[in-house]
């Protein structure tokens, strides 16, 4: 896997690791969760929702050659 190496601010540095901690990740796949959702990459925002979202009845598969 590729490595990006990247310059911030002492400050800029702490709040990452502030908020990697409060999403009980590291600081690194905190900040390829942010490069893959602003670059649209992998599966649509509250795609979870949308997947367990249906409600009622499917219908049933038609027999072709019955």
């Amino acid at each position: 896997m590729p490595q990006l190496h990247l310059y911030v601010s002492a400050e800029t540095a702490e709040a990452l690791r502030r908020k990697a901690k409060a999403h009980d990740t590291s600081v690194s796949k905190y900040l390829a969760e942010i490069v893959r959702k602003d670059l649209g990459v992998g599966f649509p925002e509250h795609y979870d929702e949308i997947l367990g979202g249906w409600q009622g009845e499917l219908p049933s598969p038609r027999r072709e050659f019955d």
